[in-house]
């Protein structure tokens, strides 16, 4: 799957925050870098969200 990398500190870091990040989009989940080389990885099924996607988390948007 699709991975997220986010290497800025100002990305929100809430449980709520990030579940909904990952949930309106078609990634696998997000990827945390901090300076020191440490990473974390949250992905769909760690927030109890479906994966994988049968159908597009949100709707496309429809011509006017």
């Amino acid at each position: 799957g699709v991975l997220i990398t986010l290497a800025t500190s100002t990305y929100p870091r809430t449980f709520e925050s990030i579940r909904r990040s990952v949930e309106v989009t078609l990634a696998e989940g997000i990827v945390y870098h901090h300076p020191d080389g440490h990473m974390a990885k949250v992905k769909r099924r760690d927030l109890g969200l479906k994966w994988p996607l049968t159908e597009p988390a949100i709707a496309p948007e429809t011509p006017m």
